[in-house]
């Protein structure tokens, strides 16, 4: 095959991030001038003069400060009027799809130069909300969607208590635990090894938001630093998104960065990748031990490279919370001795919104120039919904690898067991499918939550009251031992007209 002009070959030439830690109490940065300094950043890092030609912005979704306008707000600041300006949906994929639209429109000789960028400010604004203030920067717009839990998980599981991405995500957690025939503590272990290793990673990163390394057994203890969250999660186990930071990547032809004299040694490629999402509604999925999407898209990343998972030197897997790392692990076969994180992780170097993924792809380009040779990189938005992988390269793929399109649902519904019924009430004998326990601020359980089958193999979602102490204890392993409460029978009861249930053990 042909190799393709460098005229449609995607590079990356220019990367750039900024963390605000509020010094010297002044009230940090606005979402846009934390992008705005971070793309002057990417500007010079690719030898300057970039901006200027930039026919596309892409922004990551902002959640902290609604604008009205966040792509001409930025535009106006930094002097620039591209030809197409983007304000991404809400997700932590929606930064490698971004870059990769950009890339296979450049492949398509579409298009030549692009800024993908974004930034969140949820340390300024908690600060300020706590002191009864609202920050003086540009006046937020009040009409403006903003997404909450309510739109990820609905009003009915809401209701139940499911009120944040923890609450789903260590469902996840809990079944694959379960279903690796592992103790809590072991399983535990597991994790603050993992979480340990990526914050050695993040100590090495200038703008990470935590640069102090922790040990394996500081992360897994629950403590007045560290308050446990949602059954099995601590606080340093979870994204960690009171930060203020900012990123930009500027995307562009080899052509046009042979032509403004980028070094080779500077250049990263787009080599591809894959998309595919999974049922929003997570009642809906067929396991909680494993992802067909994320399985489909690694594979079909893989296969598209034509590279075994042993070619990758550098990897950066979504950690929001730990199930994501380690379902990609399971699925791509990357040796976990490789530590899943190029810019520390989303509790480490930060949780900003849905822009983590630009930081990552920014620490990949830096990783490839300093001498690693290829990166794997997965994003994941939602509650185990939206996941998108991507390969960089320090050298080109292989001809014809771009543009391609990255849609694998085909082969995610293909690889999806069956999903039972799924019912709203029910009453009498249940088996536990997976569960969580939530936490008070003060570290006592709150109340815990169920996903429960029938006997005739249908699913339902119940609530263990608080008031429960035998069954609460039973979840979390309280009163000595571990006894594996997954597969164990229980009692539903419903109540009402809203047909709520609630289960304890039998």
């Amino acid at each position: 095959m042909t190799a393709p002009s460098p005229a449609h070959v995607p590079v990356i030439v220019g990367v750039g991030e900024i963390s605000d830690r509020l010094a010297d109490g002044h009230e940090g940065l606005e979402p846009r001038d934390l992008i705005a300094a971070a793309a002057r950043r990417a500007d010079a890092d690719a030898g300057g003069g970039w901006l200027s030609s930039i026919d596309t912005v892409a922004v990551v979704n902002i959640l902290s400060w609604p604008y009205a306008d966040i792509c001409a707000s930025l535009a106006a600041a930094l002097g620039i009027a591209p030809a197409r300006a983007e304000e991404l949906p809400a997700g932590g994929n929606v930064a490698l799809k971004a870059i990769h639209d950009i890339a296979n429109r450049i492949a398509g000789g579409a298009e030549e130069t692009a800024l993908v960028c974004g930034a969140e400010a949820f340390r300024s604004v908690a600060l300020a909300r706590k002191a009864g203030r609202t920050p003086g920067w540009t006046a937020p717009d009040s009409g403006h969607w903003i997404k909450t839990m309510v739109d990820v998980v609905g009003p009915d599981m809401l209701r139940y208590g499911f009120d944040g991405a923890p609450s789903v995500y260590a469902l996840y957690e809990n079944a694959m635990r379960a279903a690796r025939g592992l103790s809590h503590a072991e399983a535990q272990a597991q994790t603050g090894a993992m979480w340990a290793a990526m914050s050695q990673v993040a100590a090495g990163v200038e703008e990470a938001w935590i640069r102090t390394p922790r040990a394996a057994a500081e992360i897994i203890t629950p403590g007045p630093d560290n308050r446990p969250i949602a059954f099995p999660y601590t606080k340093l186990m979870v994204a960690n998104d009171a930060v203020n930071q900012g990123s930009a990547v500027i995307v562009t032809s080899l052509a046009r960065a042979r032509a403004a004299g980028v070094e080779e040694g500077r250049i990263a490629y787009v080599w591809g990748g894959a998309a595919a999402r999974d049922r929003r509604d997570f009642r809906t999925r067929d396991r909680y031990d494993h992802s067909p999407s994320i399985e489909a898209v690694i594979a079909a990343t893989l296969a598209q490279s034509g590279l075994a998972a042993s070619a990758f030197d550098a990897v950066e897997f979504y950690s929001c919370f730990p199930c994501v790392p380690r379902l990609a692990q399971g699925a791509s076969g990357i040796d976990p001795a490789i530590v899943p994180t190029v810019a520390g992780g989303l509790t480490y170097f930060g949780g900003p919104g849905n822009d983590y993924m630009t930081h990552a792809v920014i620490n990949m380009v830096r990783q490839l120039r300093a001498g690693k040779r290829l990166g794997l990189l997965l994003g994941n938005g939602d509650l185990v919904t939206k996941h998108h992988a991507m390969i960089l390269g320090a050298s080109p793929p292989p001809a014809g690898t771009l543009p391609v399109a990255y849609d694998v649902q085909a082969d995610a519904e293909a690889r999806r067991g069956p999903v039972p019924e799924v019912i709203e009430r029910h009453e009498g004998p249940a088996l536990l499918e997976t569960y969580t326990v939530k936490y008070r601020r003060d570290g006592t359980p709150d109340y815990g939550l169920a996903v429960c089958r029938t006997p005739q193999g249908a699913r339902f979602v119940a609530r263990v009251p608080g008031s429960d102490e035998r069954t609460i204890a039973a979840l979390v392993g309280d009163g000595g031992g571990w006894v594996e409460p997954i597969g164990q029978e229980g009692v539903a009861i419903a109540h009402g007209a809203e047909d709520f249930c609630e289960w304890r053990l039998g």
